[in-house]
């Protein structure tokens, strides 16, 4: 079954969300990409098309590297974050 487009976050499959997050949380280390496993290429691919990420095959055998776009990063990378330590 095909999903329909991704136009807000809400549209956003749980693990789809989590990949967000996940970039998110690399972004904030310092790291500007990040691996997943080959099968969330079909999640991968929804975020690209929705221009929230990029991605491509990854260096290691069944694997992906997926980073934000410049809309996924002002999506997602907002100035309100606080570290769980801070809280």
């Amino acid at each position: 079954m095909t999903r329909p487009p991704i136009k807000a976050v809400e549209d956003m499959t749980v693990a789809e969300e989590m990949i967000c997050e996940v970039i998110a949380a690399r972004e904030r280390c310092g790291e500007t990409m990040w691996t997943f496993p080959s099968r969330a290429r079909k999640q991968l691919r929804r975020l690209e098309a929705a221009g929230v990420v990029g991605w491509k095959p990854g260096v290691v055998e069944r694997t992906c590297l997926a980073w934000f776009t410049d809309m996924g990063r002002a999506t997602f990378l907002n100035g309100d974050y606080i570290p769980p330590i801070l809280r």
